[in-house]
């Protein structure tokens, strides 16, 4: 009897456990499957909110953790609520987040280095970049980029030899040779200066920029007839007037130019 009695008691045990763990688990199932509804709620709301710009109300939607099946585009619309609110470091807490389920989107990186860009942190900002090249090697955009950043932190060596990398694989990349002359003016070597506002003017002979940047270089080395031929191209382009090649070209040369196609009006 007594054995009988120990045995029913462990069924009775077993049994108990087995309602209390079936029980759990169903409520961590109802839990789990309420806390993906809300989710995805929260989710419709925001996007609604955010296409009328009531940012910090989206916001507050998205201030939980998403379900996998909508993770990379919960995480995108929090970004985006964020980055129009000029929430810098949130934004890019929510995009190491897009990081870690799509490490291999080389997108993800370069925003994130445009994030660490707008925080002066410029290591990060390079360390990113780098990183998005890696994932996209011929991407205009992320190499662009990248060699502005070195000239903006006086690292020309290597920003001209991005910017003729890119200028070898996009030859109508004009703002690669115009980049690389303006390096060398930093470094003082007008020799370089001067090959490259050449290159750039004769490649891009409609471009204002290079024209009259090139008479400038004429004009800084003594070559006097040259910086007048090229204020005069200038100012044919110039339809804005948005230079001073006009007074230039009267300063070096003593006269006044009229751009082609200009048509004096005689008074009777």
């Amino acid at each position: 009897m007594i054995k009988d009695d120990n045995n029913d008691n462990k069924i009775s045990i077993i049994i108990t456990l087995i309602i209390v763990v079936v029980f759990i688990a169903g409520f961590a199932c109802f839990s789990y499957y309420q806390n993906n509804k809300i989710a995805h709620e929260n989710f419709i709301k925001a996007q609604d909110l955010f296409r009328k710009s009531e940012f910090q109300q989206a916001e507050k939607l998205l201030d939980i953790k998403p379900p996998k099946d909508i993770a990379e585009e919960f995480y995108n619309l929090k970004y985006n609520v964020q980055y129009n609110q000029n929430a810098i470091y949130a934004a890019k807490e929510t995009l190491l987040e897009l990081l870690k389920l799509k490490p291999e989107n080389a997108f993800y990186y370069y925003q994130l280095a445009i994030m660490y860009l707008n925080m002066e942190d410029y290591e990060q900002t390079q360390k990113y970049l780098m990183e998005a090249i890696k994932h996209e090697p011929d991407n205009f955009t992320y190499n662009i980029s990248l060699a502005n950043h070195y000239s903006n932190q006086g690292k020309y060596d290597e920003a001209i030899k991005l910017y003729l990398e890119i200028y070898k694989k996009n030859p109508k990349a004009e703002i690669a040779l115009s980049s690389i002359a303006n390096c060398y003016e930093q470094k003082n070597d007008m020799g370089n200066v001067l090959k490259y506002r050449e290159l750039a003017a004769k490649d891009f002979p409609t471009h204002i920029y290079d024209i009259y940047t090139l008479a400038q270089t004429y004009e800084k080395m003594k070559m006097k007839d040259k910086a007048i031929e090229y204020y005069a191209k200038a100012i044919d382009l110039d339809f804005e007037g948005d230079t001073d090649s006009k007074a230039k070209y009267k300063e070096l040369s003593g006269k006044t130019y009229y751009p082609k196609g200009f048509k004096s009006i005689s008074v009777p």
